[in-house]
């Protein structure tokens, strides 16, 4: 996100498209039937009708076991990021579901160094997110189950609750 940190930042950084291990893998993005059409079908598994997920790698980098399948490690440069999902356009925030209630979440300081308090909170770039997301459709995927929102992990920053726009 332009407002968290620069494009030279997240270059440097290197986290959020490694995995560590099975778990972490796990939260490779998903892709909707809409974003899975633009991007190369075998860099993608189904999850359930409708609902696709990137598929991981070994990492080239012995730091990490997996890496997304579109990431080309030598140059640490997304292969299809004019086309990446919505998890990948609003990362490091998240759209987390617990018990039935939408959360606006961050990411930790130790998954995306971007997030380090001084700005993941400021209330015009949090407006900001909603609105991309309201703009894109993304309430009503998720409400037509074309969509899915995270399951609220431990690490994750609450922002704040979001189901006001979800319907």
């Amino acid at each position: 996100m332009r407002n968290v940190t620069t494009s030279a930042g997240c270059l440097k950084c290197k986290g959020c498209c490694y995995f560590q291990d099975n778990h972490d893998a796990e939260l490779a993005p998903f892709f909707t039937r809409k974003e899975m059409s633009r991007v190369p079908a075998e860099g993608l598994r189904i999850v359930s009708d409708g609902l696709w997920q990137g598929r991981v790698v070994s990492s080239e980098d012995p730091s990490y076991k997996y890496a997304c399948t579109f990431l080309d490690e030598s140059s640490y440069r997304c292969r299809i990021y004019e086309d990446r999902p919505i998890d990948c356009v609003t990362w490091p925030f998240i759209v987390s579901e617990r018990d039935g209630v939408l959360l606006l979440c961050s990411a930790s300081a130790d998954w995306c160094p971007a997030v380090d308090g001084k700005n993941i909170l400021d209330t015009d770039l949090v407006n900001a997110v909603i609105e991309y997301l309201k703009k894109v459709g993304y309430f009503a995927e998720i409400r037509s189950g074309e969509r899915k929102a995270w399951p609220l992990e431990d690490s994750y920053i609450i922002i704040r609750d979001i189901s006001e726009f979800f319907g």
